[in-house]
């Protein structure tokens, strides 16, 4: 059977990820508000709500594809049993593996962004698929009728979460 995923985002991807068909619930938070005025009684409030959140959706296991500590701290907060994370080398913050239960091996030689993500199912007893290629087909009916001149057409959008990340 297929597991239940609660998938944590930042709250401006929250439509994106709670549109997916593999999503069945998606949270948002606001940590990069939240970084504005971290000890403001706003931030307590809505940081208590994520974890009450993520309690009642009883989850089992975290994944941390991202290796940085505002993500993999989640899990902890909220007494996830299993939290795993990427190894040493892999994650971008050392810190983060203060809060896993256990680091994947690392996917060397794959360093794609999606095999490093993929790098946390071994963690679970399943075969990565190594050089898997996303599939954003579910985001076509958002998207609305495509007119006839645009058959075969492609689009590329190399963008990011902040302008910093498009250099």
């Amino acid at each position: 059977p297929r597991p239940h995923l609660t998938w944590l985002v930042e709250e401006e991807y929250l439509p994106l990820v709670a549109s997916h068909p593999g999503v069945d619930q998606a949270l948002g938070v606001a940590t990069r508000r939240w970084r504005r005025h971290p000890w403001s009684p706003t931030v307590a409030r809505g940081v208590a709500g994520v974890v009450r959140s993520l309690r009642a959706a009883g989850c089992h296991v975290a994944l941390d594809p991202q290796g940085l500590a505002k993500s993999a701290v989640w899990g902890w907060l909220a007494g996830i049993p299993r939290r795993l994370g990427l190894a040493t080398g892999v994650r971008r913050e050392w810190g983060a593996g203060i809060f896993y239960t256990q680091r994947a091996p690392s996917p060397a030689p794959h360093r794609h962004a999606i095999d490093v993500g993929l790098s946390l199912l071994p963690c679970l007893g399943i075969a990565p698929p190594w050089g898997a290629v996303p599939d954003g087909s579910f985001l076509l009916p958002a998207a609305g009728p495509r007119p006839a001149s645009a058959a075969g057409a492609v689009l590329l959008l190399p963008g990011s979460g902040r302008a910093t990340k498009n250099l």
